[in-house]
């Protein structure tokens, strides 16, 4: 099985994030986050995480998700697993 490309991966985030979050796929951008998304808390980035890592079938580690802290950084850790 490869492995999805970067772009991909930007998508599955986008697609998962904006389902959990109720907003539009467009408004998500690499410094979305707590200040600027009023759902966007802590139960909501455990709940993005779990289920991007269903459909990409990754997992990301304890270390990697303690630095999450806005949209870009979810893609940008989902990417690297899948360079």
């Amino acid at each position: 099985m490869s492995k999805p490309s970067t772009a991909a991966v930007e998508a599955v985030c986008r697609d998962v994030a904006s389902g959990i979050l109720g907003v539009a796929p467009e408004t998500l951008r690499p410094d979305s986050g707590a200040e600027t998304l009023a759902g966007w808390d802590s139960l909501n980035v455990v709940r993005i995480i779990l289920a991007t890592e269903a459909r990409l079938d990754t997992r990301l580690s304890r270390n990697e998700i303690e630095r999450l802290s806005v949209f870009g950084d979810i893609v940008a850790a989902f990417a690297r697993h899948a360079a």
